[in-house]
């Protein structure tokens, strides 16, 4: 068991890595308090969003299309319940958001990592799994169910930023 896993480790490539510490980055920079222009905040939901309908539209059928919109929807639900009570600063002029620190984000892209290293190694070790109907639903479901967790973010943000006050944060630091 042990030597599975060290030779998983020592078989990753160095760009798996890299990624994983750019994520690392992300997460850890979002425990703290930030001010961010409103268009950054679409960034994460639009990559996952073409990444999951890549997967969606390698592999179309009816049932996957139903699948993946069951998925994104029960993600952007959860993340609604989840994000409903964050609170945040809206500047409309400027076109800047302060957010504050959370530490769900460091959550997620660990989470993003690890299932993408499951489902890489999975296929790299057994290259039939490819063809393999539950691996493959339970890819596209999982991919499916986080870029709805994104979209979900997304979309509490937006409605927050449009309808709180508008508050000029160029001149301070958004929360004080």
């Amino acid at each position: 068991m042990i030597q599975t896993v060290i030779e998983a480790i020592l078989g990753t490539p160095w760009w798996a890595w890299v990624g994983l510490a750019y994520l690392l980055f992300i997460g850890i920079r979002a425990l703290k308090p930030s001010i961010k222009r409103i268009q950054n905040i679409l960034i994460l939901p639009t990559i996952f969003l073409i990444l999951s309908l890549q997967g969606l539209f390698r592999s179309f059928t009816l049932l996957n299309l139903t699948i993946w919109l069951f998925a994104v929807c029960i993600g952007a639900g959860f993340s609604l319940l989840l994000h409903k009570s964050i609170s945040i600063k809206a500047d409309r002029i400027n076109h800047l958001i302060a957010l504050p620190g959370t530490r769900t984000t460091l959550f997620i892209v660990l989470f993003i990592f690890a299932v993408k290293y499951y489902f890489g190694y999975q296929m790299a070790v057994n290259p039939s799994r490819i063809q393999d109907f539950s691996f493959n639903l339970g890819r596209l479901g999982i991919f499916a169910f986080i870029t709805g967790i994104s979209i979900g973010k997304f979309s509490v943000l937006l409605y927050k930023y449009f309808t709180i006050p508008s508050t000029n944060l160029k001149k301070t630091n958004g929360f004080g």
